[in-house]
């Protein structure tokens, strides 16, 4: 399998896990990182991600994904 191929089924797998996380109970909310994550800077002396931060990283992702 060449390059395209496999990213086309790479594309192919996350949407079918999300497909069927969806019916079961998963919710857009769910979308997250631990609280760990959020809070701790992301390099010493630095900022940590914070949420309004990692929602726009979700958001992008899901319309990159098409969802």
């Amino acid at each position: 399998m060449d390059k395209a191929g496999l990213q086309a089924l790479s594309v192919r797998i996350a949407n079918l896990i999300r497909a069927y996380n969806l019916p079961e109970g998963m919710a857009s909310s769910d979308d997250t990182l631990p609280p760990r994550l959020l809070e701790e800077p992301l390099e010493p002396g630095g900022a940590s991600l914070g949420e309004e931060e990692l929602e726009k990283m979700v958001e992008e992702y899901r319309g990159l994904r098409g969802w």
